[in-house]
């Protein structure tokens, strides 16, 4: 049913996303329609996994194959490969503290795409994101973060100032009218 119901909404524009953390799962849950399921997505995202089918999957599917050209010889011959194997997704995509994460999305139609997942608590602007309460930032993010929201503070101190003579002047004006009026 939820195959159905994804293939149908794709005239619509609506999009949504499933998450799984391996293959495995996602059969498990949706035994008879799986494939279809993600043959009519328009991009996977594959997440770091240990499985061996999900590697295989990502592998066969996702990445596929290269063929290119090696002399031996004197000869040029043709060789096909994966483009990467499933020990070689694994690593890829492990997760290293201090470095993030990589992720790769397979794409319907277009060459997959591998990316690089960035930690955001240092490596995205101070601004760009709220603090996690249950971690402590280091001291150059907290000055940083404490330097923004005073300067935030500022601007909207002076916007509400700005609104507030703006209303002061609409009431003067429209006083000054009725008194023309009488």
């Amino acid at each position: 049913a939820h195959a159905a119901i994804a293939a149908q909404q794709r005239p619509y524009f609506r999009k949504g996303i499933g998450v799984v953390q391996e293959l495995e799962g996602f059969k498990r849950y949706y035994p008879d329609h799986w494939r279809t399921i993600l043959g009519n997505s328009d991009a996977v995202v594959c997440l770091q996994t240990e499985d061996p089918e999900t590697l295989e999957h990502i592998s066969k599917n996702y990445l596929g194959e290269r063929t290119r050209t090696v002399k031996e010889n004197g000869m040029k011959r043709s060789v096909t490969q994966r483009v990467m194997e499933p020990e070689q997704i694994k690593r890829y995509l492990s997760y290293t503290k201090g470095k993030g994460g990589r992720v790769i999305v397979g794409r319907a139609g277009k060459r997959p795409l591998k990316l690089y997942m960035p930690e955001y608590f240092r490596d995205c602007a101070v601004w760009s994101y709220e603090q996690d309460p249950e971690h402590r930032e280091p001291a150059g993010r907290a000055f940083g973060r404490s330097l923004v929201e005073r300067f935030r503070a500022g601007r909207k101190a002076q916007s509400d100032k700005k609104n507030t003579r703006d209303d002061e002047s609409k009431l003067l004006s429209i006083m000054q009218q009725r008194g023309a009026e009488k």
